[in-house]
This record gives C-alpha cells, sequence and structure tokens, in this order.
C-alpha cells in the first residue's frame, strides 16, 4: 500500500513539473545513484525538447545552497540529497519550484517544496527504492515508454546495496528492463563484477571484495587462477572472460577465494546468485554490479561529467571511463593496504565492538566510504560491529563514513551513532540512514571529535553487548 502511495505522489509531482517553464536546473549527488537519476532527468528532457544544467556536489549545505539560490533558475530538481537540507531550501529558495529527490533518512518532511522520500509515503525500510528509482517512475508517469531506461535505475540497486533486499519497487524496475530483453538474468558468481572483462582482469579490479594479493596485482590473479587450475584461454586460443566460466570452474574459484583470500567466513551459497547482464552495448561493463563501480570511479575521481555521459549513451568516453577504473582500484588498495598495515597501531583503534580511525590526508576524501565499505565486508570483524573511519578534505573538514558489519542482520543505528557523535559541535553535519551514514567536521574540532567519537562508540558497543 506505501509502495503505491509512493507511485501515486510522483505521479502528482511529475504533473506539477511538466507545467513548469524554463531551463531546469539538475543538482545531484556525486554518488552512482544521483548521477543516474540526473541522467534520466536529462533524458526526459531531451525528449521534452526542454533546456536544462547539470551540477554535482557532495554536500548539499548552506553554503552550497547560497550559491545555487544565486542562480538564475526557477526550477531546481535535487537527486541523491537534500531532505537533510529542508529547511534551508525552504528560505533559499522561497519563489522557486524546487523537487527533492533522496532515500536517505530525513531529518524532518516539514517543507513547503516537493519531497519524494520513501518515509514520507510510510516506506519505513531505506531498502525500498533509491533515489535514480523514483526519479524513473517519475519519468514513466510524464512518457510511457520510458520503461527502456529501467535498466539505469537498476545499476543503483547495486551501487546502494539494495539488491540484498530486492523490493516489490525494485523487482518490478528490473522487470520492464528483463522484458523488453534489455538485461538477461543467470545464475553466476555474483559477487565478481566485470563479468565481461577477462579473467585476470576482473580478478585484478575486484575491490568489492577486496582479495589481498590479487586486486591491483594481475601477477597475482594470474599466479592464483593457475594454482585453482583454471585456464585464462579457451581452446581456441581466445582469452576468456568472466562469464565464460563453466559452472565447475566457477565452483572452484569460488572455493579457492574462500579458503585464500576471502576467509572461512564466507561461504559460497553467498557468493554464488542471480546477475544481471545487459543484451547489448549500452555500457563498457555488461553486468549492473560492474557498471556501478564504474559510475563509482568516475565520480569519486572528480569526473562526474563522464558518468553521466557514459549514462547518456556516449560511448566516446568509453576508454577514459576505463581508465578511472584503474586509477580508482589502485587508490583503494592503497587505502586498505594502508589499513591493514596500521592495524594494532596507535592510527587504528580496535575495541570490543567497534573500529575507528583517521587517516587524516593519507586516504582521499573521495574513497573513503568505499573503503570503509569494503572493511565492514570483509571477514576481520563480526556481524555488529561498528566501522568508523575518517580523512581530512580539502576545505580543511574532517570526512567521516561509518558502516555495520552483517547490516541487514544487526538493530544498530549508524545514522544515530553519528548525530551523537556530532552534537553540539559547530559547524557539524551529518545524514545517511541506519546502515551506512556520513559527517562532516571542522578541522579544528578533530581533537575534541576523536575524544568524543571513541566514547559514543565505546558507549554504544557496550549497550550493544548487553543487549
Amino acid at each position: 500500500m506505501s509502495a503505491e502511495k509512493l507511485l501515486e505522489g510522483l505521479s502528482t509531482a511529475a504533473n506539477s513539473f511538466i507545467n513548469t517553464t524554463g531551463t531546469v536546473k539538475i543538482v545531484c549527488h556525486r554518488g552512482p545513484d544521483g548521477l543516474l537519476g540526473a541522467a534520466l532527468l536529462a533524458q526526459l528532457l531531451i525528449k521534452k525538447k526542454r533546456d536544462y544544467c547539470i551540477s554535482t556536489n557532495k554536500v548539499l549545505d548552506y553554503q552550497a545552497l547560497m550559491q545555487l539560490s544565486l542562480e538564475p533558475y526557477d526550477v531546481y530538481v535535487f537527486i541523491g540529497f537534500g531532505t537533510e537540507s529542508l529547511e534551508t531550501i525552504d528560505t533559499l529558495f522561497k519563489k522557486e519550484s524546487v523537487y527533492v529527490f533522496d532515500y536517505h533518512t530525513p531529518r524532518s518532511t516539514k517543507s513547503s517544496k516537493i519531497v519524494l522520500n520513501p518515509y514520507v509515503f510510510g516506506l519505513k525500510s531505506y531498502t525500498a527504492i533509491t533515489a535514480s528509482g523514483m526519479m524513473f517512475y517519475f519519468c514513466l508517469a510524464l512518457d510511457d515508454t520510458f520503461t527502456e531506461h529501467a535498466w539505469l535505475p537498476g545499476i543503483s540497486i547495486f551501487a546502494e546495496k539494495q539488491d540484498l533486499e530486492m523490493s516489490d519497487l525494485n523487482t518490478q524496475l528490473i522487470g520492464y528492463s528483463l522484458q523488453k530483453k534489455i538485461l538477461q538474468k543467470r545464475s553466476g558468481l555474483k559477487m565478481l563484477a566485470f563479468q565481461n572483462f577477462p579473467l585476470q582482469q576482473a580478478l585484478t579490479l575486484s575491490v568489492e571484495p577486496y582479495l589481498p594479493g590479487i586486486s591491483a596485482n594481475r601477477e597475482g590473479a594470474l599466479s592464483f587462477l593457475n594454482n585453482a587450475e583454471i585456464t585464462v584461454r579457451k581452446s581456441d586460443g581466445q582469452i576468456r572472460q568472466l562469464t565464460d566460466l563453466t559452472s565447475e570452474d566457477s565452483k572452484k574459484l569460488a572455493t579457492s577465494l574462500i579458503i585464500d583470500r576471502l576467509g572461512s567466513s564466507k561461504t559460497q551459497e553467498e557468493l554464488f546468485g542471480p546477475i544481471y547482464e545487459l543484451t547489448d552495448h549500452l555500457f563498457p561493463v555488461t553486468d549492473l554490479k560492474g557498471c556501478a563501480v564504474m559510475l563509482r570511479a568516475c565520480s569519486y575521481l572528480n569526473n562526474p561529467s563522464i558518468a553521466i555521459a557514459l549514462c547518456l549513451g556516449d560511448q566516446s568516453v568509453s576508454e577514459r571511463a576505463a581508465g578511472l577504473l584503474e586509477e580508482y582500484t589502485h587508490e583503494i588498495i592503497s587505502a586498505l593496504d594502508w589499513f591493514y598495515a596500521q592495524r594494532k597501531k596507535s592510527k587504528i583503534i580496535e575495541k570490543e565492538g567497534f573500529v575507528y580511525f583517521n587517516a587524516e590526508s593519507i586516504i582521499k576524501e573521495n574513497t573513503l566510504s568505499s573503503v570503509v565499505s569494503i572493511i565492514a565486508q570483509s571477514n576481520l570483524y563480526g556481524t555488529g560491529f561498528i566501522v568508523v573511519g575518517c580523512c581530512h578534505t580539502i576545505d580543511e573538514k574532517i570526512k567521516v563514513s561509518s558502516r555495520i558489519v552483517g547490516a541487514n542482520e544487526s538493530p544498530i543505528n549508524v545514522l544515530s551513532i553519528l548525530k551523537e557523535m556530532t552534537k553540539k559541535l559547530d559547524g557539524a553535519s551529518f545524514g545517511g540512514h541506519k546502515n551506512a551514514a556520513g559527517a562532516t567536521v571542522p578541522l579544528k574540532l578533530e581533537s575534541m571529535f576523536n575524544e568524543r567519537a571513541i566514547e559514543v562508540l565505546g558507549k554504544r558497543a557496550k549497550e550493544e553487548s548487553i543487549i
């Protein structure tokens, strides 16, 4: 019923939007979900022959909103963020038409603007739909041929880890592309992305999961495959891709990964499952998980325009995107190498129930959240373990990222934890949802924040152990 209410709300908003005039200012979060949402709206506006302008932001704080409010637009669409800044939006955009597409947990839903958020319509789980998923249904309400673009928000399901609990809305969205044969579904080694890449390259580019000695190590990947007795060439001499693996080879590869790299906490059942692949060359990567990683690479390495171009079907940027993917992999692996080397040292604080680290300038702000997410998905810590990482930003702030190990099986709410950490810290902000949250804190408050973070984490971890 709540899903129906959301669809009705999106349809109502769409009918309101189509009656606006002038150039549309699209402002999206730099993550894959925001970029996909921006590309979807751009596709609609191109069909409707309407002018638009796209800006990408890391955060939507007062300063960013103030600058945007000075621009000469009458219609603003925020995608992937915005619910954390509704009061400011109301204040600065009094005369403009504003639409906010954001699936993150809102602090408040009170606004004079049009807010499209699952919680507003009674969907309590953040896994119900992504921001780009809402944008897809919004566009579909105005153009019933828009189902041809359903594969794009399908990528965001994997970018935001919503494949773990495929909601009805997400299932319907994927279903459109399956019906049109734009996507095909098969069972395979789902934990590995880049199904249409050569075996050695696919393993080398793997950061989610991180494969010690293999990720960003071509010789290590080849040696691993040889030891697992998996040939990298077909009988005709052509290079084998991941998608070419037989069922037997896939099981051999999974077993070797579990024993040698991922740890005994993983099972074959966790590694296998449905894989959704594009049937045509709409993207340099065929599997949706791989598409999500490539978009993240473009975004995190400050090339969001390339990510959007890919989503709009511009094949001329494919080579540049592939280069960014390689660079992104090396940056992530470098950061993870630092983390593993610093464990048990002063830079990384590991206590019962949590790990906290401040990498300062060693880890770049654009890759911090990926690093924290990968650590949380590793076999280092048990279910319910809180992982919080920090680094310095170029604008003299501390960026904070947090995750929960085995989040779907844990009642811990990291959003409330970051709220408590940043409480009464002037200039601090936070956002996210139960399983993944982030914050920014002025760098001048670093010592105070470090102390408070460790205190709050210790208290929360103790509370959970008692429960």
